[in-house]
């Protein structure tokens, strides 16, 4: 069965602020991820076949409900 967990958006407020703290904590370099209008990404290094990214964009506001995740069902 492929990877349950597929993909997972961290929503900040100020990308360079989160990518500069969560580069840190991880002790890792998160990469610019691909332009689209409306939002930016920064992504994290693919570990065991899980993607993620913090993502800043009008409808990705950071809330106490936490990161966004994406599940394949296969």
């Amino acid at each position: 069965m492929a990877d349950t967990l597929s993909w997972f958006d961290i929503p900040v407020n100020d990308m360079q602020r989160a990518t500069k703290f969560y580069g840190a904590i991880f002790e890792t370099t998160l990469e610019a991820g691909p332009a689209a209008p409306g939002f930016e990404m920064a992504m994290f290094p693919n570990q065991g076949g899980v993607n993620g990214a913090l993502v800043y964009g009008e409808s990705y506001k950071p809330s106490h409900l936490g990161a966004l995740v994406y599940l394949n069902a296969g």
